[in-house]
């Protein structure tokens, strides 16, 4: 249903990016709150080559604001991250 209404990636990482829409990606990494894996409004609607991008480049990914949460190693604790893919 979500990709349904969600047809397009909304990651477009780069040249690469599909266009359409056919994984969704979880923007609060499902390791940092598994509470967060039926949560919509955690997911982003992305195609194969995006995900696999942000997945395989976490870095640049946090810098895109590509992520909700995630947790400081100083303090184990979850911070918000607000970025242009957050709802």
């Amino acid at each position: 249903m979500f990709l349904e209404i969600h047809k397009f990636c909304e990651i477009r990482w780069d040249d690469g990016c599909q266009g359409w829409a056919d994984q969704i990606d979880h923007k609060v990494n499902r390791g940092v709150d598994p509470t967060g894996v039926l949560d919509e409004s955690n997911w982003n609607a992305t195609c194969a080559h995006c995900h696999r991008m942000k997945t395989d480049n976490p870095k640049e990914a946090r810098e895109r604001g590509l992520y909700g949460r995630e947790l400081r190693p100083e303090d184990g604790q979850v911070r918000q991250r607000h970025g242009i893919h957050d709802r």
